[in-house]
């Protein structure tokens, strides 16, 4: 029973007819300021949407439709969830983003079926206790709140998906548990320290940009699935050699820090695509970048590069290369050779070539 964008402020006079054994209903992007009493009586309702309205509330009594499964009230004006709402039992989706919710409800641990939790972009300043035992949980989505520390996740073992991003977070609980986690957001926090990844074997994607790290764990290389590690906008001084642990890496993007190398075990990944050391401090590109059949791009603008070596003349599958901002000098003939070379295979690819102008006398 779909009643989607009809700018109701109650229910149709059919509703009762229509919605009677419906296994989902849906009032999206209508104009509700309060929530259709009607609704609580269906008793074969799966999937309920009330996203896009203007609802300030939820009655407690919502808890009494144990039969849901899903339910969506994203986009509203929310300032909470009834306690009630943690009495359904069955509810396997819980997708309330985009309201105004400050917490949520600490029963919220009793609700063992959930699947997945999506409040992203609200004002939620701390994580109940329960949420951190809800064994079925694959996603959970709490980024762009103001959450300043997360809670134990030790019960998240089927997590696949954790999203803390833009929060204020300074510290993370151990999360070497989740063996079945894939993607790992934490970008725009105050985090430190990123703790052991130990294990993580099915982990493929880490970021963490704009934080306070200084270093990365080198448990990071035991993620033998890990493709893509962002970790731009930090104080990260040094790579761990365990980097080249790593089979599938494919993207690393370590822009804006404090590294003064490339780390050669690094460059032992055949499939790396994307290096990102932009604004660094790098003082040359080493030898072996030349031998990564596979790069397609290169970021090393704003460092202290003066050469390049011959070996990146080997690159023909580049794209997007870019060197501005490094005292490359302009009399060096391998360097001259190679920049041209570069702009080449970046032209004959389609891509976009950005290079520095040689410095006259270095």
């Amino acid at each position: 029973a779909i009643f989607d964008e009809q700018e109701l402020s109650e229910v149709p006079a059919d509703f009762a007819s229509k919605a009677a054994r419906a296994t989902k209903v849906t009032l999206i992007k209508n104009k509700f300021t309060t929530f259709p009493s009607q609704v609580l009586s269906l008793r074969a309702v799966l999937e309920l949407s009330l996203a896009e309205n203007e609802l300030t509330s939820l009655p407690d009594e919502l808890g009494n439709m144990a039969q849901l499964e899903n339910l969506d009230v994203s986009e509203n004006k929310l300032p909470s969830l009834p306690a009630g709402v943690c009495r359904l039992s069955n509810l396997k989706m819980l997708t309330a983003f985009k309201n105004e919710l400050t917490e949520l409800p600490d029963g919220i641990g009793a609700m063992k079926a959930l699947v997945e939790i999506n409040v992203f972009n609200n004002k939620i300043t701390a994580l109940p206790p329960g949420i951190g035992q809800l064994g079925n949980l694959e996603m959970l989505n709490v980024a762009s709140n103001k959450l300043a520390s997360v809670p134990p996740l030790t019960g998240l073992v089927n997590l696949k998906r954790l999203a803390l991003f833009w929060n204020k977070i300074s510290v993370l609980p151990p999360l070497d548990h989740m063996k079945d986690l894939e993607e790992l957001q934490l970008s725009k926090n105050t985090i430190g320290e990123l703790p052991s990844v130990q294990g993580l074997v099915a982990l493929k994607s880490l970021t963490i940009n704009n934080n306070n790290l200084t270093g990365l764990p080198p448990s990071l290389g035991s993620c033998s699935s890990l493709e893509e590690v962002a970790a731009a906008s930090n104080q990260i001084t040094s790579l761990p050699e365990t980097l080249g642990d790593m089979p599938e890496l494919t993207k690393v993007v370590v822009s804006q820090n404090k590294l003064t190398e490339i780390p050669l075990s690094l460059l032992k990944v055949a499939g790396l695509a994307t290096l990102d050391f932009a604004d660094n401090a790098l003082t040359d590109v080493p030898a072996d970048v030349g031998s990564l059949d596979s790069l397609t791009n290169l970021f090393v603008q704003g460092n202290k590069i003066t050469k390049l070596p011959s070996s990146l003349s080997n690159l023909s599958g580049m794209k997007r290369v870019t060197l501005t901002g490094n005292p490359l000098v302009a009399d060096d003939e391998e360097t001259k050779a190679v920049v041209e070379k570069l702009k080449g295979f970046c032209e004959t690819n389609k891509g976009k070539f950005q290079g520095a102008e040689p410095e006259a006398g270095g």
